[in-house]
């Protein structure tokens, strides 16, 4: 049977359509493909984040330890950033949690520690002095009557002098300074909040909770991250056996 050509020519049309849309079908599952690899690609984790009345605190992570690992007992800094959008200034005094034995406040530019708690100075023991002195004056005159007539004086003297002890004073409390309407960076050369002996061992990713006094805004509890490594770490050594060293 001899097909016309209009019929061969619509025909061809459908099939150049059907075409069409299998390669987009093709096209759609590439790109949905490409967006299912990149949804699994874990992203470093960023510092947390929290609120403190008009205070903004922001990425606030403990930095990476040399050596991928801080020991117990060592020293670790924590980082963040405060935003104070309030119209009064506000301060940090004080920095509490139960992965350290204790936190220290540093100002920018200070070379030394000082605790963000106060501690007050032990008051030194009286100790009483005695001055004793006695004298004894004994003397003796004859009377005319041929009777003697003693007389003995004794004037013991003896005073306790406590000496004066000094008022008990407190060491001065670190504050850092939050401006209204400013900005402080707790890294690099500014202000420094130090976890001072830590209580175990901790490893980036590892949480702690820590809490944040502030003069004015009072007191938050977050929950800290210890940060990764912003460069890719070469991976550890292995040995015959498919094990680490």
């Amino acid at each position: 049977m001899i097909r016309s050509p209009r019929r061969r020519a619509g025909r061809s049309r459908v099939l150049l359509a059907a075409l069409v849309a299998a390669g987009g079908i093709a096209l759609a599952g590439c790109g949905a493909g490409q967006e299912s690899q990149t949804a699994e690609q874990n992203p470093t984790i960023d510092g947390t984040n929290a609120q403190a009345g008009d205070l903004a605190l922001r990425d606030i992570a403990i930095e990476y330890p040399d050596g991928g690992l801080y020991e117990q007992g060592s020293d670790a800094r924590l980082r963040m950033v405060v935003v104070n959008g309030g119209l009064k200034s506000d301060a940090l005094v004080e920095v509490r949690t139960d992965a350290a034995e204790r936190v220290v406040l540093r100002a920018a530019g200070e070379a030394g520690t000082a605790e963000g708690t106060a501690s007050p100075t032990p008051t030194p023991t009286r100790t009483p002095t005695a001055t004793p002195s006695g004298t004894a004056t004994p003397s003796g005159s004859a009377t005319p009557s041929g009777s003697a007539t003693p007389s003995g004086s004794a004037t013991p003297t003896g005073s306790a002098t406590p000496s004066e002890s000094p008022t008990p004073s407190e060491a001065p409390t670190t504050r850092i300074e939050i401006p209204a309407n400013g900005i402080v960076a707790f890294r690099d050369s500014g202000p420094a909040v130090i976890l001072t002996g830590l209580t175990r061992p901790l490893r980036p990713a590892e949480v702690v909770p820590i809490t944040f006094v502030f003069e004015r805004a009072g007191a938050v509890t977050v929950d800290v991250a210890v940060a990764v490594p912003e460069e890719e770490v070469a991976p550890a050594p292995t040995v015959p056996g498919g094990g680490e060293e």
